[in-house]
């Protein structure tokens, strides 16, 4: 599930959760795109805390640079930013299943996974 630090993004996320355990999705990893600073992921930790099925949270950094790419992303994607690395981290997440079996009773929010986790 993804959203942003703001609170309406927030709101939507929460009922998001609650339906994703109505239809019995046991795993969800919030992403929280656009972080730019730790008072971001306060904010997200205090509105999302308390929720059952989430299984962790990755954290997108802003980056400016985006918009200066866009459409286009392939020379963002040349590039080492936090964002991209970001973004490594997320994909080598979501295509790992050994990820859910080795972590699927951790409390939500108690990880963050590093780029060089699953080396």
């Amino acid at each position: 599930m993804i959203t942003d630090p703001s609170y309406n993004a927030l709101s939507v996320a929460r009922k998001s959760a609650a339906l994703a355990g109505q239809l019995g999705i046991e795993h969800i990893i919030l992403v929280v795109n656009r972080v730019n600073r730790e008072a971001d992921l306060q904010k997200v930790r205090e509105k999302m805390g308390g929720i059952s099925g989430l299984s962790g949270m990755v954290s997108l950094a802003f980056d400016p640079g985006i918009v200066n790419t866009d459409p286009g992303v392939y020379s963002l994607l040349q590039s080492e930013s936090k964002f991209v690395k970001d973004i490594k981290t997320l994909s080598m997440i979501m295509c790992k299943p050994v990820f859910f079996q080795r972590y699927q009773n951790l409390k939500p929010g108690t990880f963050t996974v590093n780029p060089g986790f699953f080396n």
